[in-house]
């Protein structure tokens, strides 16, 4: 689970930011508003697939398990009584044998496979974030100009008013 700490983090910061960005960003300029907003959607689209390739790393996998020590004494011992009722009590530990061997190797093969899967949706999560992380800063280009501009602008009106 310490590998989603980072993720969780960067889809907060970045979520923040837009919202930050967008609750304070407003333009005349049609070419600033619609760069800022198409980037902004880009991005929380970006962010959005990130979260759902997270949710999708952790949930839905079910884990085989080996039975307990105590189930697997409990079956060896009932293979052991049953063989010897039939005349064959060597055959016990060959079976047992090929029993623990089957789960081993089909909880194994079972759980690599959701490992992978779950390793993909997160490899998929944090290319969605350096995405995301793009189209945050193109964001911020827009919003950034229309910035530099109401900043020149007040000076050059506090400019004015202070020469009259």
């Amino acid at each position: 689970q310490s590998a989603l700490n980072t993720p969780i983090s960067i889809v907060t910061v970045l979520a923040g930011g837009l919202v930050l960005m967008g609750k304070g960003f407003q333009s005349a300029r049609a070419v600033l508003e619609w760069s800022f907003w198409i980037a902004a959607f880009v991005a929380g689209g970006m962010v959005a697939a990130s979260v759902y390739f997270l949710i999708r790393s952790t949930t839905g996998y079910e884990y085989e398990r080996m039975p307990l020590p105590v189930q697997l004494s409990r079956y060896r011992d009932r293979l052991k009584r049953v063989y010897r009722e039939h005349g064959t009590p060597g055959l016990a530990d060959a079976t047992f044998e090929a029993y623990l061997t089957e789960r081993y190797v089909s909880a194994a093969e079972r759980n690599a496979v959701n490992n992978s899967e779950r390793s993909e949706y997160l490899n998929r999560a944090n290319r969605y974030l350096v995405y995301a992380l793009c189209a945050t800063v193109a964001t911020g280009i827009p919003a950034g100009i229309w910035r530099a501009a109401a900043g020149t602008c007040r000076r050059s009106r506090s400019s004015a008013n202070s020469t009259s």
